[in-house]
């Protein structure tokens, strides 16, 4: 799949393979986020000096992921990789060390939930509020609609978290 791809795309293909999974693979000269070491101590990213060392912890035939390996960095040379349409290579995949770990699709919020005011108190079903039951963060609503950007529902949180506690303190003290 073209990782350049919209992470819902990316996701409609992960979700098409037989066991929803897929490898992502990175080598010493890609760029490396601030997490790396936890990744690798927690075992979600491992570390290996060569592609059959790598096939072997993936338990795969060490030709397939050569062939792969070989597939891409002829699409990146070329800028095009006739398999999926892509056109933007940072680079070939080809220095060890190698770093690569397995994923696949989860829930990690919903764009619907429980209804809420701009005052965090929770909507009753028939119309008005529950006195004193307030909610916030990814538990609730959103502003969304049916997608939203990755990491946008801090806002959320926090702006709405904070209206619910001054309102439930509020609600506990009688003001």
């Amino acid at each position: 799949v073209d990782e350049n791809l919209p992470w819902n795309a990316i996701s409609e293909h992960i979700l098409k393979l037989k066991s929803r999974r897929c490898w992502v693979i990175t080598d010493a000269q890609s760029y490396k986020g601030a997490t790396l070491s936890l990744k690798l101590i927690n075992g979600i990213v491992r570390k290996a000096g060569s592609i059959r060392e790598m096939a072997a912890a993936m338990r795969i035939p060490p030709t397939v992921l050569e062939q792969t390996f070989a597939q891409y960095n002829r699409a990146a040379d070329a800028g095009l990789d006739p398999l999926t349409g892509k056109k933007v290579f940072t680079q070939r995949i080809e220095k060890p060390p190698f770093y690569f770990g397995e994923e696949q699709i989860y829930v990690h919020t919903t764009l619907d939930g429980i209804l809420t005011d701009a005052q965090a108190q929770v909507r009753a079903q028939t119309g008005g509020v529950i006195p004193g039951l307030f909610a916030a963060g990814e538990v609730v609503g959103g502003i969304f609609g049916f997608d939203r950007l990755g990491g946008a529902g801090i806002t959320n949180c926090l702006v709405m978290g904070r209206i619910a506690g001054q309102r439930a303190v509020e609600c506990q003290s009688g003001t």
